[in-house]
């Protein structure tokens, strides 16, 4: 089999691309001026004080916050939703500052669920494009996640008010191999209108980002890590 250096053969890709799909729910970021689903300056109410902690299952859970899977599907499917906030959940319970636009695929997205599938429209800022991805979801164990696609995994912790959604994400990740260290972020969701999500569907509503993403995998088929 042949071998070659990858990062030479897949430069742009692995040394960007694969940055901005550390986190599968937020593998999107809106941090370039010509990003037509940037923040646009909406200030989210503000959030309540809680407390995180890792659970003996190794996920994260807010204390006293948790969304039945019945409440999710009255308040929360059906409806459009765009990330307000992002925050990294620290090892002692706390969260910090937002970090959307501050690194690259820490920005905004939308999304769309339904009973079975939830729509994502993003903008990737390593390559950069516009893009949709489609996924299957359902809640599995612990009680309370969602596991979305492959990799994704959240819990849905309660609605602020009734345009607002608090979610833990414990998709991200920094380092690799032994490394690997599962970075869990607080994150809020906003409600947005059918006007606008038509507005960003038009937008970013060409490309497949999962077909894309194969075709990148596909690319290294045939090739050895250095």
């Amino acid at each position: 089999m042949k071998s070659v250096n990858i990062f030479e053969k897949m430069g742009k890709w692995v040394g960007r691309s694969l940055l901005v799909a550390a986190l599968a729910l937020g593998a999107a970021a809106c941090s370039n001026d010509d990003d037509p689903v940037k923040d646009d300056g909406t200030v989210s109410p503000d959030t309540p004080t809680t407390k995180f902690y890792q659970g003996t299952d190794g996920y994260w859970h807010a204390e006293g916050r948790e969304m039945s899977q019945a409440d999710f599907n009255e308040k929360v499917v059906g409806n459009s939703w765009r990330r307000t906030e992002l925050r990294e959940i620290y090892q002692d319970g706390t969260y910090g500052e937002d970090q959307r636009g501050i690194a690259m695929g820490l920005g905004d997205v939308y999304y769309c669920f339904g009973q079975k599938e939830v729509t994502q429209y993003m903008y990737l800022d390593s390559d950069p494009f516009r893009c949709y991805a489609i996924d299957a979801y359902e809640y599995g164990d612990p009680v309370g996640y969602l596991f979305i696609g492959i990799g994704t995994r959240i819990k849905p912790m309660g609605m602020i008010d009734e345009d607002h959604l608090e979610i833990i994400d414990c998709s991200g990740w920094r380092g690799i191999g032994a490394n690997k260290v599962i970075v869990p972020h607080y994150i809020v969701l906003e409600k947005v209108s059918p006007e606008r999500l038509e507005e960003v569907k038009a937008d970013c509503g060409s490309v497949d980002y999962n077909a894309w993403y194969q075709e990148q995998l596909d690319a290294l088929e045939g090739y050895d890590l250095p």
